[in-house]
């Protein structure tokens, strides 16, 4: 299976989820009325699923998520399942952010569920948001490619490798999936981490570090982003500092994937 759970996970519905949600974050604000603000994610993860047991709930922690193709896997932990229906993202951080905000949504992805939520304990009172989505798995099925310029240069075809995932995971995952799957399929295992010289017309230089196909072509992938425009111009400077021939850049736009070939000199 490409995405693997150890338990038998099941939407419920928005009704349902209100109900259970009172529940878990009345235990959320226990932990925080006992702990405080200032302990780690783990030991107020602890403190409510220990509560929420008590309470008759079936509760993981640290609920693994694992994605496969092949032998590649990439595992997941998410910080509580609750009755193996809803997912909960549990922070110690000064601000909830929008990647925060996305890793939950990638868990729900993960898991095939609606509902989620994220929760921060490190505010003077507990701040929490709700995450869903109305995708499921068979929706995040249905993709499409657009191509320009396309070129490939791995040994492993980076299209057909990339569509064989998305065939198995589906679509809408976080960048780091995709990106760390087509680099142990399509990126040359002595240059992933070899640091590469570059030179600029002043005379500046050092080292990068780029996910590299070969020696004169690496891989790049952006998703939404509003200096999106901008990402040829720098790519074409890239490659002019360090000397390769070619950036493979993938943009993911949701269930859009847009493949195109940056070649120097253009």
């Amino acid at each position: 299976m490409p995405i693997i759970h150890t338990a038998d996970l099941t939407a419920i519905s928005q009704e349902a989820f209100a109900k259970l949600d009172y529940r878990v974050m009345g235990a959320a604000f226990a932990a925080h009325n006992e702990l405080g603000r200032l302990f780690k994610e783990s030991h107020y993860a602890r403190h409510m699923a220990s509560r929420l047991s008590e309470l008759g709930h079936d509760v993981e922690y640290e609920y693994k998520i694992s994605l496969t193709h092949e032998d590649f896997t990439k595992d997941y932990y998410v910080d509580l399942l609750i009755d193996r229906f809803v997912p909960y993202e549990l922070k110690t951080v000064k601000e909830l952010s929008t990647e925060h905000e996305a890793q939950t949504l990638n868990y729900l992805y993960l898991c095939d569920v609606r509902h989620g939520k994220l929760i921060n304990f490190q505010k003077p009172s507990v701040e929490s948001r709700f995450i869903s989505t109305s995708l499921n798995y068979e929706q995040r099925l249905g993709f499409s490619f657009e191509q320009f310029d396309w070129l490939e240069t791995s040994k492993r075809p980076i299209k057909a490798t990339l569509k064989e995932l998305l065939d198995d995971w589906g679509a809408y995952l976080s960048l780091e999936a995709y990106k760390e799957a087509l680099v142990y399929f399509c990126c040359a295992p002595d240059l992933r981490d070899k640091p590469l010289s570059f030179k600029t017309n002043s005379g500046y230089s050092g080292d990068v570090r780029l996910n590299r196909i070969d020696d004169e072509s690496f891989l790049y992938l952006t998703t939404r982003s509003k200096y999106l425009n901008d990402h040829e111009k720098h790519l074409s400077t890239l490659l002019k500092m360090t000397g390769q021939r070619c950036a493979q850049w993938i943009h993911f736009d949701r269930n859009r994937v847009i493949l195109r070939s940056i070649r120097f000199p253009i």
